[in-house]
């Protein structure tokens, strides 16, 4: 069976799931385990109508359902945020792991919960790097939001930038981020009516709501409130990983889509206490940039990489903290413009 879907600016199909309903012959075994999968979910896309679609995805599960099957509803949500991260983020996934397919394995064994690993596989006596991810227990896995919440979080893990230095909760702090930062796209979009809970696992515009509100927009609110140099970012453990989490929330609030994507790219490392480093660095990139102040801290005051920018306008500044500054949140928006950038020769 073959659905296509067009991105949520409408047009063309651009998103395309191809669900099996025959065994596969032979059958494919997980890289980690040796466990053996019967059924199998493709996962297209393309980020341009006139191009050909690309396999993104493999859903490999143990069990095929004829109505109601997690595989295609999996694959489907998985092709939302690819989209996002191409339309959003400027990237796809990494070509060196089989070509920028990640496989996802449904798994009745194991703990419930899942797991991403960078591993090696052989297909037909070829050798190949993989991204690869498993969610184990599914069949305990019945509920769209923690269904969703899941799955954004083992994406997050495949694709964005692997940020760590983390004793606990985790290592890394891509997969929290990712389900936030994509629940929270999720939320937006569904709630302009530019996709459906369909793309979502089945989670409700309200859930969404819920889900925002109790799970990102505390994160951005005390990121914006909290002086850089004062911030637990630089730890190791829970604090530190909020406070990474938070501080990127944050960007996305206030960031126009290139800044807050250029400030992921601009890291430059696996520690978490880079990132505030790596706003003001995308700030400074451009002349004149406009900068959005989240409605959730409207009128306290709030912490803005400003570097070598200045604010145009009446906002003024209560202080300044290396980089950053201190001003009064009650603008929805300000202007920051920088210094002319020097000709590229």
């Amino acid at each position: 069976m073959q659905q296509e879907f067009p991105g949520p600016e409408g047009g063309p199909n651009r998103l395309m799931v191809i669900t099996s309903f025959e065994r596969m012959d032979p059958p494919k075994t997980s890289p980690k385990h040796g466990w053996v999968f019967e059924w199998a979910v493709g996962a297209l896309g393309r980020q341009d109508p006139a191009l050909p679609f690309n396999a993104r995805f493999r859903v490999f599960s143990q069990l095929r359902r004829q109505e109601n099957d997690v595989a295609p509803k999996i694959g489907r949500m998985l092709l939302r945020m690819w989209d996002m991260n191409v339309r959003k983020l400027k990237t796809d996934h990494a070509s060196m792991y089989n070509g920028g397919i990640i496989d996802f394995y449904l798994c009745f064994g194991g703990r419930p919960g899942g797991e991403q690993l960078f591993d090696e596989d052989e297909e037909r006596g070829v050798r190949k790097k993989v991204n690869t991810v498993y969610i184990y227990g599914i069949q305990t896995f019945t509920k769209p939001p923690e269904q969703a919440r899941e799955v954004a979080h083992e994406y997050g893990h495949a694709t964005l930038p692997p940020v760590g230095g983390f004793e606990t909760p985790e290592d890394w702090g891509n997969g929290y981020l990712g389900e936030k930062l994509y629940l929270k796209w999720f939320h937006d979009e569904v709630a302009a009516g530019r996709l459906r809970p369909d793309d979502v696992m089945g989670t409700t515009a309200e859930e969404l709501a819920r889900y925002v509100k109790s799970e990102v927009d505390p994160f951005v609110a005390r990121a914006a409130t909290t002086e850089p140099a004062k911030s637990s970012i630089g730890g190791k453990g829970p604090a530190a990983m909020d406070a990474y989490v938070g501080l990127v929330l944050y960007a996305e609030a206030i960031f126009p889509p290139d800044r807050f994507a250029r400030s992921l790219r601009l890291i430059g490392s696996t520690f978490a206490g880079d990132y505030p480093k790596a706003m003001v660095a995308a700030s400074e990139e451009i002349e004149t940039y406009v900068l959005r102040l989240p409605p959730q801290v409207k009128g306290r005051q709030i912490w803005i990489p400003l570097g070598k920018g200045k604010i145009s306008g009446t906002v003024g500044i209560v202080r300044r903290s290396g980089d950053w500054a201190l001003i009064d949140g009650e603008a929805e928006s300000i202007v920051i413009r920088n210094p002319a950038q020097p000709p590229l020769r």
